[in-house]
């Protein structure tokens, strides 16, 4: 191939499946071509496997088991890390700047008197501009509140480590505050927990966080009986769980559930969150304090203000070969992006194995693009889906061809996330972890971290 003398300048912001795999597809194509470089921001120093923050919330696995830092993800390759926050993107002149300090989101510093720094300048805010030829637009999603009063104020989500252990933590603290109290309708309140959206994540979300409730916090917390004093929902708006699954294995989760007491409403939409209740349909009320939305996401707040065409929940529309469709120069993938397979279909869903396979995609046609070849088409393979139920059951469809339940699906399910997290040494310490979850009930597992 013959060499540009023109300095290349790719630009990846975000660390999530699709900007890490996106980086790496780019060292394996570009080994060859000297004048290419690669940037990689994002507003974390580490990269987190999103798929079980659910289980960091419940308390089944360590935060630091799913997390590891981007500077060692890149070690010893040609991949520029830089830790801040976006705050603009400049499209007429091809330029990004970001806000960098001394604390990240997750990460606040900590000082000792024994360190001698001018901490004014230390933690000060410092701005940094990059310029860019390329740039992949990969900066994850936030929460879609649909626009229900008070569902950002009063409800938690499972997007970062830190809202995952602020979840932990308020889980533990109504039964702390349950346990002291004599109130008994404020007792029954703190001990009502309510799940809105029963897609994958508000399934698993529920599951565990009954195991955690009947069955460690009722153990520890003498004064709870769990089936008469805890209350656990699973609100939907559609008709049924788990949409995107076969009504088979909806029925098989749909019974698990209910057999552990579990509550579902279908075809129930939340229309008020407040501090103390939710509003349903416009017409009843739940008291609770515990609201956990898992009912959605949109593309990044920044990404859905820039000047591209996007769809209704703010992604950016691509082409087949993932460009954005105003900006050749720019790609979008994972979250940020909105693509058809065909013309007059639904998007692709913002789940991660799309997200992985967008992104060699994206590796591949920005080194066609600069180097003057055709560009390649995006096809999307479905690999299936998994669900884990707790209590080593699950339900999953593999292939599009294959459906598992029970002990099975369950089992396909802990293989499936350990094949793709990204953590060579953590991977083994969750595999420990999730060996205690096998050998012996989930208390010992529980107390083992704990």
């Amino acid at each position: 191939m013959k060499r540009r003398q023109k300095q290349i300048d790719i630009l990846i912001l975000g660390a999530g499946f699709g900007g890490i795999c996106t980086a790496k597809y780019l060292l394996k194509f570009t080994k060859k071509i000297l004048n290419v470089t690669i940037t990689l921001i994002d507003r974390n120093t580490y990269h987190f496997f999103t798929p079980l923050l659910h289980e960091v919330a419940t308390a089944s696995i360590h935060s630091d088991h799913i997390k590891k830092p981007l500077r060692m993800v890149f070690k010893g390759e040609d991949v520029e890390f830089h830790h801040g926050e976006v705050e603009e993107i400049d499209l007429k002149n091809r330029a990004v700047e970001i806000c960098t300090s001394g604390t990240g989101r997750d990460n606040p510093p900590k000082y000792d008197h024994y360190t001698y720094i001018n901490k004014p300048d230390f933690i000060s805010d410092r701005r940094e501009k990059f310029r860019y030829d390329y740039l992949v637009l990969a900066m994850g999603s936030d929460p879609n509140f649909f626009g229900v009063t008070g569902a950002d104020k009063y409800s938690y989500t499972l997007s970062s480590i830190k809202t995952s252990e602020g979840i932990k933590a308020r889980i533990l603290e109504c039964f702390e505050l349950a346990n002291q109290t004599d109130n008994l309708q404020l007792k029954k309140e703190l001990l009502t927990f309510v799940v809105i959206g029963a897609g994958a994540t508000g399934t698993e979300y529920i599951v565990e966080l009954h195991d955690l409730c009947k069955n460690v916090l009722s153990e520890e917390f003498e004064f709870v009986e769990f089936d008469r004093d805890c209350r656990i929902i699973l609100i939907e708006a559609m008709d049924q769980i788990l949409p995107n699954m076969d009504p088979y294995l909806v029925k098989y989760a749909m019974k698990h559930l209910q057999e552990n007491n579990i509550e579902i409403m279908t075809s129930t939409k939340v229309t008020k969150i407040t501090d103390c209740a939710i509003e349903l349909n416009g017409k009843f009320f739940i008291p609770t304090h515990n609201v956990l939305w898992a009912a959605g996401v949109k593309a990044n707040n920044l990404v859905a203000s820039l000047p591209l065409k996007r769809n209704s929940d703010g992604r950016v529309k691509v082409n087949s070969f993932l460009q954005a469709r105003d900006k050749p120069e720019i790609f979008a993938l994972g979250d940020n992006a909105c693509f058809m397979p065909k013309v007059g279909e639904s998007p692709l869903m913002q789940t991660a194995q799309v997200a992985v396979q967008e992104s060699k995609t994206v590796a591949i046609n920005i080194v066609k693009h600069f180097s003057g070849k055709k560009l390649h088409h995006f096809k999307y393979v479905f690999l299936g889906s998994t669900v884990s139920l707790g209590e080593r059951k699950g339900v999953a469809n593999l292939i599009g061809k294959f459906e598992l339940k029970g002990f099975s699906a369950w089992f396909s399910w802990k293989l499936t996330y350990l094949r793709h997290l990204l953590i060579a040494e953590k991977l083994l310490r969750a595999i420990w972890d999730w060996s205690f979850d096998l050998l012996y009930n989930r208390q010992m597992a529980r107390f083992k971290l704990h």
